[in-house]
């Protein structure tokens, strides 16, 4: 797991990010948005954030009201949270973490793929959920139009960075096995940078001539310049412990 997810995750394109850090206000912005959409389920609380990175999406629920804790296994990540964004997060595999309680919202943003054996940390976590709290989930979309049209290339196939593949009545399947029933779904409006786009693009196509021709119009835009991401293979789900 640290060798899949060291820093050069963070940094070094391909199949992660090109900059992580510089997509905090992107991040921010979609943990306020995620926030929203708690907010017409439940009052704010307190959340944990698994998977939280440096910290943006957690802090987007912070600005909304929430208090919370992220849990991130990267060290260098884990340290931004907590030095420059002064968060509350525990740096650990989220398998070995020890969790503050209680709480009642578990995030988890494009975190089940990567986890070895995601039923058994959800089982875990919702073991700690009061009855009535809520589990946002956000993954990738196997059966979406993308995932189809560019089969084994698409940017998600991509082990060992990426374990396990969803769709939505399989999630909501698994889910169920805990206890959870799904209570609202959707599929999130995303923004990319300009050199993330293309940094997953020539992850995707390789570095033939085809490639370079089709990436060479993302070049015309600065590396910043937001992107609405294109794709429809992303969704997420709302779930609730009865």
């Amino acid at each position: 797991m640290a060798e899949v997810y060291g820093d050069h995750y963070f940094s070094g394109g391909q199949g992660g990010y090109p900059d992580y850090l510089r997509d905090g206000s992107m991040l921010r912005e979609r943990g306020q948005m995620y926030a929203d959409i708690v907010a017409g389920h439940t009052v704010a609380g307190r959340v944990v954030d698994i998977g939280c990175a440096a910290g943006f999406v957690l802090g987007g629920f912070i600005d909304r009201g929430w208090t919370g804790t992220g849990v991130e296994p990267n060290p260098q990540m884990a340290a931004y949270a907590q030095q420059r964004l002064g968060l509350d997060v525990v740096c650990a595999p989220v398998e070995m973490a020890e969790i503050p309680g209680p709480f009642n919202v578990v995030s988890m943003i494009q975190v089940l793929p990567h986890l070895i054996d995601p039923l058994g940390v959800v089982r875990s976590l919702v073991r700690r959920l009061p009855f009535g709290g809520l589990l946002l989930v956000e993954t990738w979309d196997r059966n979406s139009t993308a995932a189809r049209l560019w089969g084994q290339r698409w940017h998600e196939y991509d082990p060992p960075r990426v374990l396990h593949w969803f769709d939505r009545p399989g999630l909501a399947d698994m889910m169920a096995r805990v206890g959870l029933s799904r209570i609202d779904e959707g599929q999130p409006q995303r923004y990319i940078t300009a050199l993330h786009a293309r940094s997953l693009m020539e992850h995707t196509l390789g570095s033939g001539m085809a490639a370079k021709a089709l990436t060479a119009p993302l070049r015309l835009f600065p590396e910043r310049f937001r992107l609405r991401y294109p794709m429809d293979d992303l969704f997420w789900m709302l779930f609730q412990k009865k």
